[in-house]
């Protein structure tokens, strides 16, 4: 439940505009995006002014074209473009599409500037859902993204288990963390570390009760 949470509370914030809409369906669809808002990868909100996608009904005026702003188009037929679901609404059907286009939005996102990373390389990290496929474009990823389902663990035992580049190892991490796939748990001591410590601990407390009942430790300068 925790970790719910914390990854909920990570979730990038994106925006949508709606046009050529009756508003009874501007209406309608907001209500399903809000229904919605458990399911989706990224928490959306309307913004007319400046939004990150269109969300056009089929027939509406053309729109002036905008730079890198992905559409969902909502016809009255069956969808035969990608990036378009019929209305009237489906709910599977807008929980897909969103979460593809927001995964998309997310991934050509700017980077977290480097004054406020996303995640340090002491914190204990976990994913809190499974990469998108652009995300997984090499073997060593999707090793990576496997590990990170387990246990939290930190850069270093990332790198150690997985047998990935410790420089690629904080790239994908990076890129996760940015993405809002990753939850982290600040942590001044690894969970490699600690192990460690116990297990020297555990071997000095042996040693010292073998050399106690050979003798060893009782002698004194004669």
């Amino acid at each position: 439940m925790d970790s719910h949470l914390h990854a909920d509370k990570t979730r990038p914030e994106l925006t949508y505009s709606l046009h050529g809409l009756s508003e009874r369906e501007m209406t309608l669809f907001k209500s399903f995006v809000r229904l919605l808002d458990h399911l989706t990868h990224q928490r959306w909100t309307c913004n007319q002014t400046d939004a990150q996608l269109r969300v056009v009904r089929e027939g509406a005026a053309s729109l002036p074209p905008a730079k890198d702003r992905p559409v969902l188009v909502l016809c009255s037929g069956t969808p035969t473009t990608p990036h378009a679901i019929s209305y009237p609404i489906h709910a599977d059907a807008l929980e897909r599409e969103l979460n593809l286009l927001g995964d998309l939005i997310a991934l050509h996102a700017p980077a977290a500037p480097r004054s406020t990373p996303a995640w340090s390389r002491q914190d204990l990290v976990h994913l809190s859902r499974w990469p998108t496929p652009e995300l997984l474009n090499s073997r060593d990823r999707i090793r990576l993204a496997t590990l990170m389902t387990g246990r939290p663990l930190t850069l270093r035992d990332i790198h150690e288990r997985s047998g990935v580049e410790e420089d690629s190892c904080f790239e994908f991490v990076t890129v996760l963390a940015n993405s809002g796939m990753l939850v982290r748990e600040s942590s001044g001591l690894a969970p490699r570390q600690v192990s460690a410590n116990h297990a020297a601990a555990i071997q000095a407390g042996l040693l010292s009760r073998i050399r106690s009942r050979l003798g060893l430790g009782l002698r004194t300068a004669g």
